[in-house]
């Protein structure tokens, strides 16, 4: 995989175990795809649905609390190349079925890798 991509990863499990939830917020905002952010009401959403479950489940994920420890069951495609658009990876839980988070390139961002949608 992409170490562009095992960054956001990473970056997002250290921003969901950020003590300060202004600043996993903020953190999380920047790893956001630019089309989740446009309606009036995104970020109201992200805060109180993906994003309080990612804070709240995100130790399970990892293993003692290190934000690169995850772990993936499958990636799609396998193979991740330069022309790649997105990448779905489905990252092993602790008790629970893998959970998909998808990852997409953002014309908005210099077609930097962003998280397009997260069910951790």
């Amino acid at each position: 995989m992409p170490a562009e991509i095992q960054a956001v990863v990473c970056e997002l499990f250290a921003a969901a175990l950020s003590e300060d939830r202004d600043d996993c917020h903020g953190r999380l905002e920047d790893l956001m795809h630019s089309e989740e952010l446009r309606g009036p009401r995104s970020l109201d959403h992200l805060r109180a649905f993906p994003w309080k479950r990612l804070r709240a489940n995100a130790g399970s994920y990892l293993k003692d609390q290190k934000p690169d420890s995850y772990r993936i069951a499958q990636q799609h495609p396998a193979q991740v190349t330069s022309e790649a658009e997105q990448v779905k990876l489905f990252l092993t839980r602790e008790g629970a079925s893998p959970a998909p988070l998808l990852l997409e390139r953002d014309d908005a961002a210099a077609r930097q890798w962003r998280v397009r949608s997260l069910s951790l």
